[in-house]
């Protein structure tokens, strides 16, 4: 029965207690110490919910010990997913005293070759799978390289939060009243709800439900609901969505500006819920072009460069889910075709 009782409601601190987060959490941190005051900090995010989450993390972390602090998220259209070179080499011809990624950066290892060779350094927070080699001179803070088992759970958020609470970098009540993005994170990217990600949400909900973020409140009101009435439900059916759509059909600083705040929120929240409502008509839209051409039981295999590439991940998670095929979906992004593949589980 306390086993059990530990499962349902865990700890916060038993549940980090021996949690390893990789060989290199220690040296970023001492690295993050060594450069407090520096002018020119960036930190480079990813589109989703959870990379717009570890990015508003990382920007509000940075702000407390460095200077200055400004970042960057890849539009998911024309420049798709990851560190990419070019930015690199732009970041590097304006100045860097330190690169921080969150939710990427883990196999761009041509990308951060530049950063190194341009005397950058550079801070990896990432829950991706390494390839062979990791980036060469980057602090690569990755449970999947070298963490323990109930690490490697982490969204990328989490791994930020508890690496940020583990190593003392910010007290330990101020890193606590964020919780509420990591709970956010943790619960878009359909991480496994064992002990520690289960006390990382139910937490995290509490802190949401008397959150202090202007944006994130009004984003709530939003869609019809008070922040104290915030539960996993609304978290998942509507407040994840609109921060997913601003880096679907958008730009993702749109969903990192709400949840920093700032000006012009109240036009911001709005047009996220209506980017919402424009992905969901679009993905409707496709489901009435590709459902008519299945045939049962066959896997689905269909691209159209008229399909927002954004949208097609829901899409085919629907239809796998639905109809229990494989589902490959692509469309045309930038100058490459890019696609979602989605599998039914075994």
């Amino acid at each position: 029965p306390r086993e059990a009782r530990a499962q349902l409601d865990p700890g916060l601190d038993d549940s980090m207690a021996g949690l390893d987060l990789g060989p290199s959490s220690t040296a970023a941190a001492d690295l993050w110490r060594s450069l407090r005051g520096a002018e020119r900090v960036v930190v480079y995010g990813d589109y989703d919910a959870d990379g717009a989450c570890a990015t508003a993390l990382a920007m509000e972390l940075a702000l407390v010990s460095f200077r200055q602090a400004r970042y960057f998220i890849p539009q998911r259209h024309s420049e798709g997913y990851g560190v990419h070179e070019k930015v690199v080499r732009a970041i590097a011809r304006s100045g860097c005293d330190l690169l921080i990624a969150v939710d990427c950066g883990t196999r761009d290892i041509e990308a951060l070759a530049v950063a190194k060779h341009a005397g950058i350094p550079v801070i990896l927070f990432d829950h991706h799978l390494p390839g062979e080699t990791l980036p060469p001179g980057a602090l690569v803070v990755n449970p999947h390289a070298g963490g323990s088992g109930e690490a490697q759970t982490l969204c990328a958020t989490g791994v930020l939060w508890a690496w940020a609470r583990r190593e003392g970098i910010v007290p330990r009540g101020w890193i606590d009243t964020r919780m509420d993005l990591v709970a956010i994170a943790t619960l878009a990217d359909h991480v496994p709800l064992g002990r520690l990600n289960r006390s990382i949400s139910s937490r995290g909900i509490e802190a949401l439900r008397r959150t202090e973020r202007r944006g994130l409140g009004a984003l709530v009101v939003e869609v019809g609901h008070r922040p104290e009435e915030v539960d996993e439900d609304i978290l998942v059916m509507k407040i994840i969505p609109c921060l997913n759509a601003a880096g679907r059909l958008g730009v993702a600083d749109l969903s990192v500006d709400v949840l920093l705040g700032g000006p012009g929120l109240g036009g911001k929240v709005r047009e996220l819920v209506s980017l919402n409502r424009k992905r969901q008509t679009l993905a409707m839209k496709i489901l009435e072009e590709i459902l008519p051409k299945m045939e049962e039981g066959s896997p689905v295999v269909m691209g159209d460069y008229a399909w927002p590439v954004g949208v097609l991940s829901g899409v085919a998670s629907r239809i796998c889910s639905e109809r229990g095929v494989p589902v490959a979906l692509a469309s045309l992004s930038g100058d490459h075709v890019r696609g979602t593949l989605r599998v039914p589980r075994g």
